[in-house]
């Protein structure tokens, strides 16, 4: 399997000031068996992205806006995926839980705080 994930924009933010890491999580992967490739994409469905998709618009800032003392990064899990125990994991570079995949069709299983001991990470 090759597997890589990256930013996928659906909703602008509310400045419109959109930067390309502000895209929400998509995973491609691409696997061989009997030399012959198959690909498929999935959305990573962090609870940013279900909030925005239930309002039907960007709710969170954009980096391009600036940061304050009252944060408001949307975790978009879009930076990183790594295999860990298992099961593929995709992360944000800046802070916020890991998001657990499916190994097999990659669906989102849902956040995972590695039993507590990953309060606030950081990948980057």
């Amino acid at each position: 399997v090759y597997i890589r994930n990256g930013h996928n924009p659906i909703f602008q933010p509310p400045s419109g000031r959109y930067h390309w890491f502000d895209g929400d999580s998509m995973v491609h992967a691409t696997t061989f068996k009997d030399g012959k490739a198959e690909y498929r994409n999935r959305m990573v469905l962090t609870s940013g992205l279900l909030r925005e998709m239930e309002a039907g618009k960007g709710l969170y800032p954009s980096l391009r806006d600036g940061f304050d003392a009252e944060g408001g990064l949307k975790n978009n899990s879009g930076t990183d995926v790594v295999l860990h125990n298992g099961e593929f994991k995709t992360m944000f570079s800046r802070c916020g839980q890991p998001y657990r995949l499916d190994a097999t069709d990659f669906h989102t299983i849902g956040p995972d705080d590695f039993s507590g001991a990953w309060p606030n990470g950081v990948s980057a």
